[in-house]
Parts: C-alpha cells; sequence; structure tokens
C-alpha cells in the first residue's frame, strides 16, 4: 500500500510504503538462524547467526525467503532469511510500520 507524505524541498511527494517487522523465534538452540549474502540457499553463509529474539525490517521477499536490515538485536546488518523450515516458524511477524522509500543504488 503506497501513502504519500508531505512534499519535500523541491514539491515532490515523499511516497511512504508500509514495511513488515519480523522477530526471530528459531533458532534458540544453535544460537540464531542462518544468514545467507544472497537469495539462493547456495549463497555465501554469514559467519554470525541471526539471534533469537531479534527484530528484522522486510525489505524484500523472494522464492520463500526474506531480505532483512537488522532493527534490533543481534546478527549480521543485513542478508537473506528463511521464515520457516520443515514446518517450524523461525521468524513470525510483528508489525507494520510505514517508512520512507529509499532508492537504491
Amino acid at each position: 500500500s503506497l501513502k504519500l507524505k508531505s512534499r519535500s524541498r523541491r514539491g515532490e511527494p515523499q511516497p511512504l510504503v508500509m514495511a513488515l517487522l519480523w522477530e526471530v523465534v528459531g533458532g534458540a538452540e544453535h544460537g540464531g538462524i542462518i544468514v545467507r549474502s544472497g537469495c539462493e540457499l547456495t549463497s555465501e553463509m554469514a559467519v554470525r547467526r541471526l539471534s533469537t529474539g531479534s527484530v528484522v525490517k522486510e525489505l524484500n521477499s523472494r522464492d520463500g525467503r526474506i531480505e532483512y536490515e537488522l532493527v534490533q538485536g543481534s546478527g549480521p546488518a543485513n542478508g537473506w532469511v528463511t521464515p520457516s523450515l520443515r514446518g517450524k516458524e523461525l521468524l513470525v511477524k510483528k508489525a507494520e510500520v510505514s517508512t520512507q522509500v529509499t532508492k537504491r543504488s
């Protein structure tokens, strides 16, 4: 859902979108869940895991996986994670928040 906020200094509307926040609930027995550098399951694995209890903001989703940005907790600042594995939830939806659209380079 795209919303328009107040106009920028140049008079252009600033788009807002609803971003999903997720809480990491899985991986407690392993120190968190696995993070990969890309969407593919064959992508390089991060050295650290995303700790249980962390909160992340969804940036993108593809093929059942989520690209995230760390909001609270410990682990890699960003990467790709699997929200559920073999029927077990690793992440649960926490909230939706308004966020400014940023252009990626």
